[in-house]
């Protein structure tokens, strides 16, 4: 894991987010500065604890797949390993260093091999990608036919629905994977095709033999999960839990910077819009998407001198808060046991 810290994996982060800010605060900047001087940290602080509450449901979600094997493993363990898990989501794209540094940190901390763990960490996943995508549904239907319609121009629409349907497809292609062990042997086998031209016949055959061999313990996890219906369901409520958290952090920041009247339907219905736009932006953190995608969103009934604060503070608490956080657990608890 220790590539995934060089600098080059942070310069891009930090040069999006002084691009972000210089256009946000241009020639607003003495608005924006007496807006933030005067927030009401009562309301700044129930943000600050939604964000905590959206890594509480992650980490117990995933605390309860592990209970379905190991009834003795503690959740502050799988707490601390979300934390750092939201460190490695956010320096790489697509959040893609996440779950591969959860499968490794939970295969060396626990009992559970390789393909165990990866079996775990898809299983949280999957649960996640079903809430996101059930949410998505329900907040394109009331966007367009509830009281508290979002009125979004053509591009904004545009990546909202492209992002809904990669995040279907992504849940499809996952369920075909995890319950079909031919669609995985032949996917094995295409990848290691691939890779034979960079291999000797030996470490091609050795490579394939454990390959297999984590494929057919991976689909004897999903299997053996399956058949705990209530284990699935609850676990996807967690995720709408988890989400609900999230999308609702914008509202109280909205209170906290004295911005009335603003509709609590509302605000959870464009929160979900910027959420499926950020998932097909191709940048650490979605960086700079992120941005765009809330002000394309969330201008469309909020003054644009009031936009560029309310951005600024969601961004901090949504993205850098982590960030910063999962950077301390990872350096305290993960990468001291030399392992990552």
């Amino acid at each position: 894991m220790k590539h995934l810290l060089t600098k080059g994996k942070i310069a891009p982060i930090i040069a999006f987010t002084i691009l972000s800010i210089i256009i946000l605060i241009k020639n607003e900047h003495t608005q924006i500065l007496s807006q933030l001087q005067s927030v009401h940290w009562g309301w700044m602080s129930i943000s600050l604890l939604l964000i905590l509450l959206y890594w509480v449901f992650e980490a117990k979600s995933l605390h309860l797949f592990i209970k379905a094997y190991d009834d003795e493993y503690a959740y502050s363990k799988v707490f601390k390993l979300v934390l750092s898990t939201q460190f490695f989501n956010g320096i790489t794209p697509f959040s893609s260093g996440g779950q591969p540094f959860q499968i490794y940190a939970l295969s060396k901390e626990s009992k559970f091999s390789i393909g165990h763990s990866t079996s775990l960490s898809t299983h949280n996943f999957i649960v996640y990608q079903i809430a996101l995508v059930l949410l998505g549904s329900i907040t394109l239907i009331l966007g367009h036919f509830s009281y508290a319609k979002v009125y979004i121009n053509g591009s904004a629409n545009f990546f909202t629905v492209v992002g809904f349907i990669l995040n279907l497809l992504i849940i499809v292609s996952l369920c075909a994977i995890a319950f079909s062990s031919k669609i995985s042997h032949r996917l094995l086998d295409s990848i290691l095709f691939m890779l034979k031209p960079f291999s000797c016949a030996k470490k091609q055959k050795k490579r394939y033999k454990k390959w297999k061999s984590l494929v057919a313990d991976f689909h004897h996890e999903i299997h053996y999960l399956l058949k705990n219906k209530r284990l699935f369901a609850l676990t996807i409520l967690l995720n709408i839990f988890k989400l609900m958290s999230f999308y609702t952090i914008a509202y109280f920041i909205l209170l906290s910077l004295d911005i009335y009247p603003v509709s609590f339907l509302r605000i959870i219905l464009a929160s979900s819009y910027v959420m499926l736009i950020t998932s097909i932006v191709p940048l650490p953190g979605a960086s700079g998407g992120a941005e765009g995608g809330f002000f394309l969103i969330f201008s469309t009934f909020l003054l644009h001198h009031h936009i560029a604060s309310v951005i600024l503070i969601w961004r901090f608490i949504t993205y850098y808060l982590g960030l910063i956080i999962g950077f301390i657990s990872y350096t305290f608890f993960h990468r001291r046991k030399n392992y990552a």
